[in-house]
């Protein structure tokens, strides 16, 4: 097996990101498409606090991502211009937009969860809509080399 297939050098690590990219926004389409379809606990009244608790949950998820493409691969992808075939510059490469894809798929979930304790769709869609976003901020983007 070649060491591309396996994300040991610079297009291999940008196809393995763009595949786990997309899968992780399948599923982020599956639950935005079936949490309509949850039915929330009709027996506890939503308290707006728990939708708050959500919201800054969701502020510290941007920040976080903020730090991971900015500090983490940020920084990989300059040394990566330099180098592509650094392993330590790949490796942060990949643990930044590791963790924003986690980071973005967590903030979809958020919708599902505060829709199925009864929340409105409506405060759901702030939460997918958001999620997305930082999915296509973090979007692994291709890095030209400098001589």
């Amino acid at each position: 097996m070649k060491a591309s297939a396996l994300g040991q050098d610079l297009p291999g690590t940008m196809s393995l990101l763009r595949v786990l990219q997309i899968a992780l926004l399948g599923a982020s389409g599956v639950v935005i498409l079936f949490t309509p379809r949850v039915h929330a606990n009709a027996s506890a009244q939503f308290r707006p606090e728990l939708l708050y608790l959500f919201l800054a949950l969701a502020i510290v998820d941007v920040l976080l991502i903020a730090w991971a493409q900015l500090k983490v691969a940020g920084g990989a992808r300059a040394r990566l211009q330099k180098d592509g075939s650094d392993p330590q510059a790949l490796n942060e490469l990949r643990r930044g937009h590791l963790i924003s894809a986690v980071i973005a798929e967590s903030v979809v979930l958020y919708g599902l969860v505060v829709h199925a304790l009864g929340g409105p769709i409506g405060a759901s869609w702030i939460f997918f809509c958001l999620g997305l976003l930082l999915f296509a901020i973090s979007w692994p983007r291709a890095i030209t080399r400098t001589v």
